[in-house]
């Protein structure tokens, strides 16, 4: 005859009310009078009839299972030593009944093997991405760390003399903007609570192996609800770890001038990035046994394909090894003068070859073309001011970064003028930039670490009324010093004015 669509205003859940219930019955049926439910033919006659009614119950079942741990990926076998070792830290087998908020688990290494990586957003990790994906405000996520200790108190078990640990705490807050309180449900599923870095510390020389196991410590691991409950775990798997394997008999080795581990010393290695015009000076290193070859003939190409046509370099230098098994060859970068950051920026190749009793042995090396520290972006944070006789004050942004590993001086500037082109005020910063590690996207291009600079300036009362403009550079020091540009000047995008009152 009819559906009634209902909506549920009370919610049921482990920490209560874990049942809810109401009757549904049909109101005041014969022989009430008068009747609020009754039933009548077509010329208005009563027909008898009888109700059946309802009962709603609303209960919280326990979900039938529970959060599984997992590292990924399961087996790692590094190539060279002091590579980075990363681990992503999964979770699967959320259910959304537990209404869980909060995860802490324990890893433990093999310190002949592994050594914590001081790298990422964190100290040694990564943030995740899991509970990240349901966080109320920015920054909603609040992590903590014990990082590589090996002492365990009492009830805790020791740890094997070889061993240590860290200890990784990921909290969801709850929302400030409904009374700190936490909205249902949370989905089914899982994902990545963080990433972890190690350093590869060991090696062995091939044929021999040595591998070992990055694996969750059982008693530590926590899964908290919002109530404060533990609700379990359901298995933690480990990762197997293999140590690089270092192959003797011959080898070469090509790097630049950057010192270690910046020069993409080790085999098919990355060098930090080199600057427009700069000198490249590549060295080969040639080994039989680790030990050096000299009075070898090395080769070296170099090339580079531009992001428009007709941007193609392909040369080629040679070079003899010395008593110490090293060779140089340096050259530097051109700069045309028709659009040169589109025809020299980018990845640059080398090969290097040598040959040792009719064995060809080759190592490759790639670097970076950029500026050295670039300044993106200069803004107004107010698109106007009121102008005064006292003055008044604008705020700015600059967003500059960085792509190499290697730390370096920079001096940033900012100059505004008015709208008759009036010098009305500067500011400066003196910082150091860097972007270690170096990370890579899915193209394999290297990722820069882009910084932001907040500051104010102020506008005198002889600023002109009308719109403005702001100036951004980066040096290397201030140019009385002797500082040069890193980069191309930039100035606003977004307008800003200075308004009468």
């Amino acid at each position: 005859m009819a559906q009634v669509k209902l909506k549920i205003i009370q919610g049921v859940s482990q920490g209560g009310p874990t049942e809810v219930s109401c009757a549904l019955n049909l109101l005041n049926p014969p022989p009430t009078s008068p009747a609020d439910t009754f039933l009548q033919d077509n010329q208005g006659g009563d027909i008898a009839f009888t109700t059946v009614n309802g009962q709603y119950k609303y209960t919280w079942i326990q979900p039938s299972y529970v959060p599984h741990f997992y590292l990924v990926p399961a087996e790692y076998k590094a190539t060279a030593l002091h590579e980075t070792v990363a681990f992503d830290v999964m979770v699967s087998n959320v259910a959304a009944g537990w209404e869980i908020i909060a995860f802490q688990f324990s890893l433990m290494w093999n310190t002949t093997m592994l050594a914590p990586k001081a790298t990422g957003i964190g100290p040694y990790y990564d943030y995740g991405t899991f509970l990240e994906g349901f966080e109320y405000v920015p920054g909603g996520v609040f992590y903590a760390a014990d990082i590589n200790t090996h002492y365990r108190p009492f009830p805790l078990h020791e740890l094997d003399p070889e061993y240590n640990y860290s200890t990784f705490g990921e909290i969801m807050m709850p929302d400030p903007n409904t009374g700190y309180t936490y909205h249902p449900t949370f989905p089914n599923g899982g994902g990545k609570l963080m990433t972890v870095y190690f350093d590869a510390i060991y090696q062995t020389i091939s044929p021999a192996e040595a591998w070992t196991y990055v694996e969750f410590i059982g008693e530590d691991m926590l899964v908290m609800n919002k109530y404060g409950s533990n609700v379990g775990y359901n298995g933690a798997d480990p990762a197997h770890y293999r140590a690089p394997m270092k192959i003797l008999g011959l080898s070469i080795d090509v790097y630049t001038q950057y010192p270690y581990p910046f020069g993409g010393q080790g085999g098919n290695a990355t060098s930090d990035s080199f600057g427009p015009q700069q000198q490249v000076c590549l060295t080969a290193l040639v080994t039989y046994n680790e030990y050096p070859v000299q009075q070898k003939l090395v080769g070296f190409e170099i090339y580079h394909q531009g992001s428009v046509p007709g941007s193609y370099y392909d040369f080629w230098r040679e070079g003899t090894t010395g008593v110490d098994g090293k060779t140089t060859v340096c050259f530097r970068l051109p700069w045309p003068c028709d659009d040169p950051v589109h025809k020299i920026f980018g990845w640059w190749y080398v090969n290097a070859t040598v040959e040792v009793a009719e064995k060809v042995v080759v190592d490759n090396l790639k670097f970076w073309v950029w500026w050295p520290v670039e300044v993106v972006s200069i803004e107004p944070k107010q698109t106007s001011v009121i102008q005064s006789k006292q003055g008044t004050t604008i705020d700015f942004e600059m967003i500059y970064r960085r792509y190499d590993a290697q730390v370096i001086p920079v001096i940033l500037t900012a100059t505004v003028y008015d709208e008759l082109g009036f010098f009305i005020g500067s500011a400066y910063l003196s910082t150091t930039v860097s972007n270690n590690p170096v990370a890579y996207d899915v193209n394999g291009n290297p990722i820069p670490h882009d910084y932001v600079w907040d500051f104010t300036i102020y506008i005198p009362s002889n600023a002109v009324v009308g719109k403005g403009i702001v100036y951004g550079n980066a040096f290397s020091n201030f140019p009385w010093n002797g500082g040069v540009p890193y980069c191309p000047e930039v100035h606003n995008t977004i307008d800003f004015f200075i308004t009468k009152p």
